[in-house]
Formats: C-alpha cells, structure tokens, sequence
C-alpha cells in the first residue's frame, strides 16, 4: 500500500510534459501518442541500452532503404 494514489503512466507522462497525444491523435487516430523531449531521450537510450545488450552478444545490426517499390508494399 503507497501513502499516495498512484498514477497510471499516461497521468506520469503528462505531469512530466514528455508525450503529446493531442497531436499524434490527429494524424494517427486515437490511442497514439508522441514522445517528446526527454520522453524521446529516455526512448532512444532504452533502444541504445538493448543495442549494446544484443552486440555484446554478438547480434550484428542492420539497417534496410526507407524506400520500396510500390509492388512489395502491396505485395503484387
């Protein structure tokens, strides 16, 4: 038992300023979010932490081309 009530971590989020759902529900609908500010920076060293987990174990990484032709995206 806490001697507080405890958030959820949208209302952490929130407190925090690192996320805008506001904005990302536009453009994606509901339920999206934006991480920003130090919420992308805790983000992008979470990813980097897991990256230098998987390397140490030996996992070589990889990058693929963000442009496809249009007949594997619709799969034809």
């Amino acid at each position: 038992s806490f001697d507080f009530d405890p958030k959820d971590h949208v209302e952490l989020a929130d407190g925090l300023d690192i996320l805008d759902m506001e904005s990302a529900s536009k453009v994606a609908g509901p339920g999206f979010y934006y991480l920003k500010g130090d919420g992308f920076l805790l983000d992008l060293a979470l990813q980097r932490y897991a990256l230098d987990k998987l390397m140490a174990a030996g996992y070589v990484p990889h990058t693929v081309p963000e442009l496809v032709r249009g007949r594997y995206m619709t799969g034809a």
